[in-house]
């Protein structure tokens, strides 16, 4: 009607009022807009954070180990995490699978992947990159699939630092790390075992032989090292492989072969096949021992929890919860690690190892009570059910459905043994680091047992038995007879 009707033109607001309320001009963005959404730039400031007191303790074989996969970074032998947006519009951090390490890096620009050498782990992200720089890649393709029209923003790595370097000595980078290119193979690194004069202390470190036998056995070097054993024997290529099997070793050097020092852990070592207790000088049990363990100052801190675990309290604790073992076995090889580790040192120390622990947290128990885990559905096959490799892959992803909830990772990580091994490729050694998930402390699905002090309960992560065996690769089959369990034999 007021088309036709020309003469309502006249009650039309001006074209220059109408402009104005149509536009907006913000001369001061609101609070929002300004902060991106960049989860990573915490998560690397928390990572740099924690490298600052792991380096610290670092032993030599690893540092070496780091450095060559600072110089040529693995593709394949690797972890690598995608950062892409959830259901919900935010950033998440998922684990590509290890078949698919090198093709997903290769989909990523020098500028959109990040390496860290201690964690071994990349990160790749095409927000990474900043949209203002100038790069000029090297060994990538400028094809269309390259460019995604995808929303970028700058990222503040954070590379680990040398062991050599103070860690609080500079502020890190705010660019990504280019890199390194490498003109020389990088080859395996070998200790070289150089026979010490009368002076020299050994350290246990220079060898990962004589390293995992003092952990692990106890083992302790006479002070100081004589050039040659008062009583050498003449030692077999078949003490040797007995040897080297013993301390999980592929083979040894020649240099360590030939030393004294290996001749007191030949003797070390037939103390104990004989059930009889090692020579005094050489183990720190024995009472008189200079390195007696006796003396180590966190023998007088430890507290036992329950029935079978022992945890460790210092004096001055770096984090909330108590690192706590499982048996006296454990306590000793926390005791012969360093002195002044941290307790975040000593749990990296124990995933290394593959050693079962717990992390427990003291909560009120009015914030949570504990409950009952959902039970994992095994899977069922019938009698005279054939398997195949399809088997093996729906294992494959069964497994890792069940490793996107956070506390199964991090229980997985800290259970040991053979979940431990299973897992150890797909889950990060961090998120094991920082206490129990809120999955315990607010929802009870965890470990809890009562606290000294009064309405506190400790608890920690922890997994259900169908949980452990799912991920172990248990599977119910009937045959008709009896019921049998099948574990895949995991393809590492």
């Amino acid at each position: 009607m007021a088309k036709c009707d020309h003469s309502l033109d006249r009650l039309a607001p001006p074209s220059d009022h109408l402009q104005r309320a149509t536009q907006f001009l913000t001369k001061v963005p609101s609070p929002q807009f300004e902060i991106l959404d960049r989860p990573w730039v915490a998560f690397f400031e928390k990572r740099q954070k924690d490298l600052q007191f792991l380096t610290r303790s670092e032993a030599p074989h690893n540092q070496q180990s780091r450095l060559d996969r600072e110089r040529n970074p693995p593709t394949v032998n690797t972890k690598v995490y995608v950062w892409s947006r959830g259901s919900d519009g935010k950033f998440e951090r998922h684990i590509v699978c290890k078949r698919e390490n090198e093709e997903t890096l290769s989909h990523y620009r020098t500028s959109q992947k990040v390496y860290n050498s201690f964690w071994d782990e990349w990160d790749c992200c095409y927000s990474f990159a900043d949209p203002s720089a100038a790069e000029v890649e090297t060994g990538c393709s400028d094809s269309d699939e390259d460019d995604l029209n995808l929303p970028e923003a700058p990222i503040e790595t954070m590379p680990a630092p040398l062991a050599s370097e103070n860690p609080s000595s500079s502020p890190p980078p705010t660019t990504a790390p280019t890199p390194p290119t490498v003109e020389q193979p990088v080859m395996r690194w070998v200790p070289r075992f150089r026979a010490p004069d009368r002076a020299h202390t050994y350290d246990v470190q220079t060898y990962p032989a004589t390293e995992i036998l003092h952990h692990f056995y106890g083992f302790v070097p006479p002070i100081p090292v004589p050039k040659r054993h008062p009583h050498q024997a003449t030692l077999s290529e078949k003490d040797f492989r007995l040897f080297a099997a013993m301390v999980n070793e592929d083979g040894l050097d020649e240099g360590f072969r030939d030393s004294t020092i290996m001749q007191y852990c030949h003797k070390f070592v037939k103390g104990l096949q004989k059930n009889a207790t090692p020579p005094n000088e050489l183990f720190d049990l024995a009472i008189g021992n200079p390195k007696c363990i006796r003396g180590i100052n966190h023998v007088r801190f430890l507290r036992k929890r329950g029935t079978n675990l022992i945890s460790l309290v210092l004096p001055v604790p770096n984090v909330p919860w108590d690192l706590t073992v499982t048996n006296a076995i454990d306590v000793l090889f926390l005791c012969r690690l360093g002195a002044s580790m941290t307790e975040l040192e000593l749990c990296y120390v124990l995933l290394q190892r593959g050693v079962q622990f717990h992390t427990l947290l003291p909560i009120s128990s009015r914030d949570a009570r504990p409950s009952s885990i959902p039970p994992t559905i095994l899977p069922i096959r019938g009698a005279g059910y054939v398997f195949t490799a399809t088997d093996y892959d729906a294992y494959i992803q069964e497994r890792a459905a069940l490793l996107r909830n956070t506390r199964i990772r991090r229980a997985a990580l800290m259970t040991g043994g053979i979940v431990w091994h299973v897992v150890i490729s797909e889950v990060s050694f961090p998120e094991a680091l920082h206490g129990p998930t809120t999955a315990s402390t607010i929802h009870g699905h965890g470990r809890f047992m009562p606290s000294p002090k009064s309405d506190y309960n400790y608890c920690d992560d922890t997994l259900s038995e169908s949980e452990a065996e799912a991920i172990s690769g248990r599977i119910y089959c009937y045959t008709g007879i009896r019921l049998s369990l099948l574990f895949f034999r995991h393809r590492y």
